[in-house]
């Protein structure tokens, strides 16, 4: 999955931002042939404000009550799901996630496999803090300019190493539902501990999500870690 943010220089801006990822999101749909995008909010509330401002009364109802609107008279369709009815059975989705919330993000991540890039317009810088902290991406500059960054995990190469091996070690899929697999995972941890590797619990959350866990594994692994 392809990741995208408005620059940080247009977080005020909140009309100027969204429509740029607007613009953004559906070159991106273009460009993977596809007839629509996605656009993820919090709930349908969102809808009103800024979005409304920018695609009009009458899509905004439409979004609400039949959950699409067609773009002018074209073919091309704006979806809407929401942290709630977020669903996908088909891939290379693409999706723009407006003014939503950490917890709406890592439904995203949650669900990358169906997703082949997401545009995501903040609201506050603190909305995308850890979202920014554990992935790489392309910061989108107001003439449209894009430049990659990468995470700033900056973790020990023992901490990578270890996080690895409980990935393959553990039945990551039941989201650490196993007491073998929490021992397992708390002893990897405390021996990190017991030689003084320098790491924090942010890092091992965000390592996990980094190795295909799913959010709720990689709390549950961070809250292990909280313990040690």
């Amino acid at each position: 999955m392809e990741r995208y943010i408005i620059d940080d220089t247009l977080i005020d801006d909140h009309t100027e931002g969204l429509k740029l990822g607007f613009i953004v999101a559906a070159k991106n749909a273009s460009e993977k042939e596809l007839k629509e995008m996605i656009l993820y909010v919090d709930t349908k509330d969102n809808l009103f404000g800024e979005i409304e401002k920018l695609l009009g009364a009458f899509a905004v109802k439409k979004l609400r009550k039949e959950g699409y609107f067609y773009i002018d008279e074209t073919d091309f369709v704006i979806r809407l799901l929401t942290q709630r009815t977020f669903s996908l059975t088909t891939i290379n989705n693409s999706v723009l996630a407006a003014f939503t919330s950490e917890e709406s993000l890592a439904v995203l991540d949650d669900k990358r496999q169906y997703i082949s890039s997401v545009v995501v317009v903040p609201w506050t810088i603190s909305d995308v803090s850890f979202w920014k902290y554990t992935w790489d991406y392309k910061s989108i500059c107001i003439d449209g300019t894009e430049q990659l960054v990468s995470n700033s995990i900056n973790a020990n190469q023992v901490l990578i190493d270890t996080i690895c091996k409980i990935t393959k070690t553990v039945n990551v899929s039941d989201n650490l539902s196993h007491t073998s697999d929490v021992e397992f995972a708390k002893r990897r941890l405390q021996e990190l501990r017991e030689r003084s590797i320098p790491f924090d619990c942010k890092q091992v959350k965000a390592l996990a999500l980094r190795n295909d866990w799913k959010i709720a594994g990689a709390v549950k692994l961070m809250n292990i870690c909280e313990k040690c």
